[in-house]
């Protein structure tokens, strides 16, 4: 089996010089300092279960990489899934099977929705893994643990799993086929999210949580709350979520801190959203009532792109918000300069638009500022000279016609000039079924237009549109229903 490692952190790292010290045909992806150090003088690492040793590991960037992989293991954080889409797609053949062992829950499934030509499975590892240098992986004592699986409806030879299995066993990782990848990644989501968030809360290593105590007493309220949702969610758990949660943390390196405490502290990306902000959003969704994680978050608040995304005030003005955009303007040159109606036209505007379906169609010139706040289901069309102004989300349904120069916006600012110099806010754009707008139409904020609307062109839409109506002028006003079948 060809193995190959999207992502060389402690993670990913310590995964490839298992699999290397053990004879296993293994490559990396990596980036920066770090890539150059593997390459030069190979990957260091210093293991709690293997001792000390220098590997040398093929290792490229994700654009360098140019060869079929049998496993990829995904071992990149939660915020960069988007970037590792392509290096996928290249380096899969048809019976190639892509696994996640991200910490954050529904990756697997997210994963295959965005890449449906992959076999996709899900998995979790229980593990304390870090860059110590650069070129240095740390594996911290004695828990290494993989779990994996597919999930409902996804078909995959149960052969494959255990010779993949059988190979991590070999390379000193405990590796285990799961019945259920549903219920243990939640599971797994479950503790990382309670240690990571107590660790970041407190600033404290895992011996302090290992002691009786306030901050103890912390991490078990996030789990407590965390298996709350978890049931609210049918989630069957084997034993009782907290007494396990309990279990693994009293067996960590007292030393040891999570890679979010790690993050926070140096002022890098971290998985913050998706351990916190995501878990108290599923909680609400479900009704639970969780203030402990509550209590977390007023520590950390939000960042700017999580007001924004919240439909909150933000300041678009901070080096975060800058670099999101110029990460987008460079798609988007991408996408208005590639060739026309090729494979890689489409591939492009779906690493623009990742959370929209794989068909979408955009017409270029096209323009907006954040594609991942576009929502367009099946069959869109978006025609010539389209402006997406979308920090809040914009839901297009399924048969939707855009005709050229729509421009849709979800930003507003204030009416007072001295706010209006810093802050601004977005409220979301919906757009329903087999709709048709048309040419250089204006949606405006905040506004929905229901299934089988027609909005004539020219029309300043202010105000929601309801089903089956066309509606015409500036600002627009229903001027008749129409008579629709409806399937």
């Amino acid at each position: 089996m060809k193995y190959l490692i999207a992502g060389t952190g402690g993670v990913g790292g310590s995964m490839a010089a298992f699999l290397s010290l053990a004879g296993k045909d293994v490559t990396c992806i990596a980036r920066g300092e770090h890539l150059k150090a593997i390459q030069s003088n190979g990957l260091k690492l210093k293991s709690g279960l293997k001792g000390n040793h220098t590997l040398s590991i093929p290792a490229y960037t994700a654009e360098e990489y140019v060869g079929k992989a049998d496993v990829i293991f995904v071992c990149v954080k939660g915020y960069s899934i988007d970037s590792i889409l392509q290096l996928i797609r290249r380096a899969s053949h048809e019976k190639t099977i892509v696994i996640p062992i991200l910490n954050v829950y529904g990756t697997g499934p997210k994963l295959q929705r965005l890449i449906p030509e992959v076999t996709v499975l899900d998995g979790c590892i229980y593990i304390v893994g870090f860059i110590s240098a650069v070129g240095e992986i740390t594996q911290m004592g004695k828990i290494f643990r993989l779990v994996f699986g597919a999930h409902k409806g996804t078909q995959v030879d149960p052969e494959v799993l255990k010779e993949v299995q059988k190979d991590l066993q070999e390379s000193g990782i405990k590796a285990e086929i799961s019945p259920d990848i549903n219920r243990d990644t939640f599971i797994k989501w479950s503790f990382i999210s309670a240690m990571a968030c107590t660790g970041a809360y407190y600033d404290v290593p895992m011996g302090e949580v290992q002691k009786e105590g306030e901050v103890r007493d912390t991490f078990i309220g996030l789990s407590t709350e965390s298996a709350a949702l978890g049931k609210a969610a049918g989630i069957t758990f084997p034993e009782d979520p907290v007494a396990y949660n309990l279990k693994v943390m009293d067996k960590l390196d007292p030393q040891s801190t999570a890679s979010l405490q790690k993050d926070i502290a140096r002022g890098h990306d971290s998985e913050i959203q998706e351990l916190l902000f995501d878990m108290i959003e599923e909680a609400e969704k479900h009704g639970i009532d969780v203030p402990t994680y509550k209590m977390v978050a007023q520590k950390f608040g939000k960042t700017e792109m999580e007001k924004m995304a919240a439909g909150e005030h933000y300041n678009a003005h901070t080096k975060e918000m800058y670099a999101h955009r110029t990460k987008i303007k460079r798609i988007l040159h991408k996408l208005n300069v590639t060739e026309y109606y090729t494979d890689k036209f489409q591939d492009v505007i779906n690493e623009l638009c990742p959370n929209s379906a794989k068909d979408l169609h955009l017409e270029p010139p096209f323009y907006c500022d954040y594609g991942i706040f576009i929502y367009a289901e099946e069959n869109v069309f978006i025609n010539f000279g389209a402006v997406i102004l979308n920090g809040g989300k914009v839901s297009i349904g399924a048969n939707t016609l855009i005709a050229p120069g729509v421009h849709i916006y979800t930003a507003q600012h204030p009416l007072e000039a001295k706010e209006r110099a810093v802050w601004e806010d977005c409220k979301p754009v919906t757009i329903g079924r087999d709709c048709w707008i048309g040419g250089h139409v204006t949606i405006c904020p905040g506004v929905t237009i229901g299934d089988r609307a027609v909005i004539g062109a020219g029309a300043v839409v202010t105000k929601d549109v309801p089903a089956d109506s066309l509606a015409v002028g500036n600002p627009a006003r229903v001027i008749r229903k129409l008579n629709q079948t409806k399937e």
